[in-house]
């Protein structure tokens, strides 16, 4: 039994995007073992396993592989651990309650508890403001054809689809019965065959309509060594900020119409008019517009802070800041207000409207969702990743850009300080990226797409 736990856990992780290996089909796989422990045991037991199991695999997501280089954060990843415990606990107590649920109405409802307890706890996770869910559905984002169906039934559907897989699956093994196979079986292969036929005929639909937009994101790797040394000596601020505007000016060779830096870029820029005029110099009088995350102080409002983003315009002239709405838990809630509104950022661009995110704000459909509703005609996500090293958060982040594009029928756009960086079509097709770890730039034209 205690191998069957750790096949099946191990199974899941190898299925979420990660560093090292990723077996993404295996997600229809993972938890069976978990599924037939749960249909095995009883009463505290069963909270019991499924405690074990959660709270293994929120502290394997935040495994680096550069763990000697999160020393200078170490206080933010003790919280963070603490917070990935919590979630891990919610998943648990929605586990235990789908197999009590299973216990008392039989095993063959087990598939619908379960995969209607999933997402219940993913999305109470969204929408509470200290949280954030596990998106199993981006160990699918590799494979486009089999998540089109998220642009209508959403990002649940597809969680729901592998939680119940899973369970339809662990009750075939557990009866060993050939009639009860050949019924799996076939249901399986209706499900799926379905779903890809709709992802078959979804991708071939052609939604390329005008000019494309050139843009250019910039990955600046900056380390958590970097962020301390610029808090405390001007002089490598001032080096790397000067990173920051070599590589936009390096991109300035294939005309972009607009630049985008990651989150947190600098310390207040919009309120700093001399680098603001230094921007203009030498990025956005030449034809680009600039989409800049910094922080962002209210003097009008009890000199609150804040976390924004805004487009310095090629005139020189700034867009009304975003102020992000979902601040991250406990560190960043410390010093960051939280904005009240979603609001696009204006575009001179053929885009318009651009709907900015902030960090893991992105793996929140609902705000997704809101910035299209403002009437953004493209998604973007700034983030700094830095905190959680090579582990599998940045690569989990920057997978769920891909489903809200296909939720929204939009390019998607994530742009993380250390990467991984893509650019995807409104199909979840991803069209240039910048791998972990790596300085530079990519470039790609993307087309505006009203909802």
């Amino acid at each position: 039994m205690v191998f069957l736990f750790f096949f099946g856990l191990l199974f899941c992780l190898a299925s979420m995007p990660n560093p090292l290996i990723h077996l993404p089909l295996g997600i229809f796989i993972g938890f069976i073992p978990l599924l037939i422990l749960n249909q095995k045991s009883s009463g505290c037991r069963k909270f019991l396993v499924n405690l074990l199991f959660y709270e293994i695999f929120a502290i394997a997501l935040l495994i680096p592989l550069d763990a000697m280089n999160l020393i200078y954060a170490f206080p933010d990843t003790l919280w963070i651990i603490w917070i990935f415990l919590i979630v891990g606990f919610v998943y648990a107590i929605s586990f235990t309650l789908a197999s009590s649920l299973s216990d008392k109405y039989r095993w063959n409802m087990s598939p619908i508890f379960f995969g209607l307890g999933w997402i219940a706890a993913q999305y109470i996770l969204t929408i509470t403001p200290f949280a954030f869910p596990f998106p199993i559905e981006t160990a699918l984002a590799t494979f486009p054809i089999m998540i089109q169906s998220a642009r209508v039934l959403g990002p649940y559907f597809i969680a729901f689809l592998i939680i119940s897989t899973n369970a339809i699956l662990a009750n075939a093994f557990i009866k060993r019965d050939g009639t009860i196979w050949g019924i799996t079986i076939l249901i399986l292969l209706i499900v799926h065959s379905i779903n890809l036929g709709y992802g078959c005929w979804s991708l071939d639909l052609s939604s390329q309509i005008g000019e494309p937009v050139k843009i250019a994101i910039i990955q600046a790797n900056l380390s958590l060594k970097d962020f301390a040394l610029k808090e405390q000596s001007g002089l490598f601020k001032n080096l790397l900020d000067k990173k920051l505007v070599d590589i936009s000016k390096n991109t300035l060779q294939r005309s972009p119409k607009l630049i985008i830096w990651p989150e947190l870029s600098g310390d207040f820029i919009l309120q700093n008019d001399d680098y603001l005029s230094y921007l203009y110099k030498n990025i956005t009088s030449k034809g680009a517009e600039l989409l800049i995350g910094t922080t962002y102080i209210d003097y009008s409002n009890n000199r609150n802070k804040y976390n924004i983003a805004f487009i310095l315009k090629t005139d020189g002239d700034m867009t009304e800041p975003y102020r992000k709405n979902r601040t991250f838990p406990l560190f960043e809630t410390q010093w960051a207000s939280r904005g009240k509104r979603s609001m696009t950022l204006p575009s001179a661009t053929p885009l318009k409207n651009v709907g900015c995110m902030i960090c893991l704000e992105s793996i929140c459909p609902q705000i997704a969702r809101g910035l299209v509703r403002s009437g953004a005609k493209a998604l973007v996500c700034i983030s700094v990743d830095t905190s959680f090293g090579n582990s599998m958060i940045p690569y989990i982040h920057s997978a769920s850009m891909i489903f809200r594009a296909i939720e929204n029928n939009m390019y998607g756009i994530h742009i993380g300080n250390s990467g991984p960086s893509i650019i995807c079509d409104n199909k979840g097709r991803v069209i240039t990226q910048i791998p972990y770890g790596k300085t530079g730039y990519a470039n790609a034209g993307i087309y505006p797409i009203e909802f």
